[in-house]
């Protein structure tokens, strides 16, 4: 089961992040051997997570990321940044050849944890656009 942190950060990218704690496997291209760890954040581009192993920038990485116990989403990522913790990282990808329907599960994901943070983010402005019309 994924559970969210209290924290959350949305910034101005166009696919914004949002702070979560979901499972995740995750294997350089072509090893055998799944790590397990948890994500920091997610978004339709890119995610985050903890780890013990050190991952090369550059590196091309074999993703399963847990939404809940029924739902998964198996993708390839690129190590864009790494952060050196005391004794863990923080490994920061982005997403590969990503499909639309791919995109479509991580956004309805992010509807289900965070309604009110979606919405205003996708629909900001809205309401003075509407009033300044009126």
């Amino acid at each position: 089961m994924s559970s969210v942190t209290k924290k959350h950060s949305f910034d101005k990218r166009y696919f914004p992040r949002w702070q979560v704690e979901n499972r995740i496997l995750f294997k350089p291209e072509g090893n055998h051997d799944f790590d397990e760890c948890s994500t920091r954040d997610i978004s339709c581009s890119g995610a985050s997570f903890y780890t013990k192993e050190s991952c090369k920038i550059g590196q091309v990485l074999d993703l399963v990321i847990f939404f809940n116990n029924y739902k998964t989403l198996e993708v390839k990522g690129t190590v864009v940044w790494r952060k050196s913790l005391s004794e863990d990282y923080i490994i920061g990808i982005t997403f590969k050849n990503l499909t639309q329907r791919e995109q479509d599960l991580i956004l309805k994901y992010a509807f289900e944890i965070r309604k009110k943070e979606v919405s205003d983010h996708w629909f900001k402005g809205w309401d003075n656009k509407e009033q300044a019309g009126h």
